[in-house]
């Protein structure tokens, strides 16, 4: 399938041909992760569970709204965040040996 000399035109063609596949396909095709605001590390996703997309959130960031509100607002967030439609289902508070929350983790679903 790749018998063509260097340099001739069938050659040039499917080696532009798989250069315009990498450079032009969107990413949506291939479903790309959303990447969040490295700057931003008080929100970080972590790997995907079979109950749905999880995101670590910083203690700070939850424990400043009322616990009616948690769901909605922190949906709010990661949607800001991430540029997609999120919808929290549960929030888990992370605790230390000690009884400590350090942080919440945050399942969601589309």
């Amino acid at each position: 399938m790749w018998d063509f000399p260097r340099g001739s035109v069938a050659y040039d063609i499917k080696v532009g041909a798989i250069l315009a596949f990498i450079f032009l396909t969107p990413a949506y095709i291939f479903r790309d992760q959303p990447t969040l605001d490295k700057s931003k590390d008080n929100i970080v996703m972590l790997p995907p569970s079979d109950a749905g997309e999880r995101y670590w959130l910083e203690g700070s960031v939850v424990e400043a709204i009322p616990p009616q509100q948690r769901a909605e607002r922190v949906s709010s967030i990661l949607s800001d965040r991430t540029g997609r439609t999120r919808r929290v289902v549960r929030i888990d508070a992370m605790n230390s040996g000690d009884g400590a929350v350090h942080g919440y983790v945050a399942i969601t679903a589309p």
